[in-house]
């Protein structure tokens, strides 16, 4: 500020009325000196410009000219230090143009890598619900015949009961052994009990309504679970899959067809009653069926 005030007093001075070139110039002088110390180019130009002036009024020429080189020069290095800075800005703009370029095509690839990963981890997922379907159905299949397992059937039949102790609607239970099945196995060897096994669990299963399951109940055994069916409506339809079976051969992998029957235990729901009673009930039913002479079915009376 003090620099600029002597400036502006010189100024005063060159262009009062009376000029006085001798007063302005030191203190012209002093302004460029002290500009060039400070760095203000600005200021050092317009005080040598003025000093000029002063000089070529005091008759030096010289000085001057002198003078005049000297703003010519100082313009000639501001301008190369705005070209300079111009050409830094722009620089440092390229680079963080540059920079923002890489960082976006850094965050395309993340972006790619993410939902490639993403996919990887949804075919995977896929793949895991399968093999974990798999295992479920599995865990409740027979692996021989493909019928429900045991498992299954303990699962279905505790749901009979839940459904008929709510709605008091009436289910009925049945147990059907392959007559002598040993002797099929000591005679023709256990691929064609397999066999048997495939073919009588088809016939059962050929019989049997959307709502009935059918399972494999161990070895030879097999339940039959009737929803919405009393005793006498079960002791029929387990007649005529006895007669299915017996109505025509086995087909065996070697050797001919063998003739086959089947004995059954037949028992109803009554209120109150478990799943054990029921067992209890259709297998005394099933050794009374054996007893009598195999290739029947016999009923047992509601079980409590």
């Amino acid at each position: 500020q003090v620099l600029r005030h002597l400036y502006v007093e010189a100024r005063h001075l060159l262009h009062a009325q009376r000029p006085a070139p001798a007063l302005a110039l030191p203190l012209l002088e002093r302004a460029a000196a002290g500009a060039e110390r400070l760095g203000l180019t600005d200021l050092q130009i317009q005080a040598q410009t003025q000093r000029a002036d002063a000089l070529e009024a005091l008759g030096d020429a010289a000085g001057a000219l002198a003078a005049l080189r000297e703003v010519v020069r100082l313009r000639s290095a501001d301008r190369a230090r705005l070209l300079a800075d111009g050409q830094r800005s722009a620089t440092a703009r390229a680079e963080a143009e540059l920079q923002a370029l890489k960082a976006a095509q850094d965050l395309r690839a993340r972006q790619r890598a993410l939902e490639a990963e993403r996919q990887r981890l949804g075919t995977a997922l896929e793949e895991l619900k399968a093999v974990y379907s798999e295992l479920a159905k599995t865990s409740r299949t027979d692996v021989l015949t493909d019928l429900p397992n045991r498992r299954a059937g303990d699962e279905r039949l505790a749901f009979c009961l839940r459904w008929a102790a709510r709605h008091q609607r009436p289910f009925a239970m049945a147990l059907l052994d392959v007559d002598n099945f040993k002797r099929v196995n000591d005679v023709r060897g256990h691929s064609a009990g397999d066999a048997v096994l495939v073919e009588f669990g088809r016939r059962l299963q050929a019989r049997a309504r959307a709502t009935d399951l059918v399972a494999r109940w161990g070895g030879e055994e097999f339940l039959l679970l009737l929803l919405e069916t009393d005793l006498e409506q079960a002791a029929v339809m387990v007649d005529d899959v006895l007669e299915r079976i017996r109505a025509r051969p086995f087909a065996l992998p070697h050797g001919p067809p063998v003739h086959i029957t089947a004995s059954a235990g037949v028992t109803v729901y009554r209120a109150g009653c478990g799943a054990d009673d029921l067992l209890r009930s259709a297998d005394r039913a099933l050794y009374a069926a054996k007893a009598a002479g195999r290739d029947r079915a016999e009923r047992a009376a509601p079980p409590g």
